[in-house]
């Protein structure tokens, strides 16, 4: 019976370790997420935005949201690309179908 009160302990200081752990460093590592812009440019895509066809542009976004759209964009150095060629973009259209039951979900 002693042994198994002694494992017990054991495991409570390894969890209680972890935890505290855990909370001090937390903060450090949501931070650093938080932090980092992502920016991507889709290349060599058709876009078409509701009036005008390009058949070959670029559409950039940045911090989720779309920054550039064009046939002669300056694609930011450290950007994602991804070729598009192929592919149709329409570019700033959202899900207009939704269910709103109370204030909060406009939130």
């Amino acid at each position: 019976m002693n042994k198994n009160k002694t494992k017990l302990k054991a495991i409570r200081k390894l969890f209680l370790r972890a935890f505290v752990f855990g909370i001090f460093f937390m903060p450090i590592f949501s931070a650093a997420a938080v932090d980092e812009v992502v920016t991507t440019a889709i290349t060599n895509v058709r876009i078409f935005d509701g009036k005008k066809v390009i058949p070959s542009g670029t559409v950039v976004i940045s911090d989720e949201k779309i920054v550039q759209v064009g046939k002669d964009i300056q694609i930011p150095e450290g950007s994602q690309i991804i070729e598009g060629k192929g592919f149709t973009l329409l570019p700033g259209f959202f899900d207009s179908h939704v269910h709103i039951w109370t204030s909060q979900n406009l939130k």
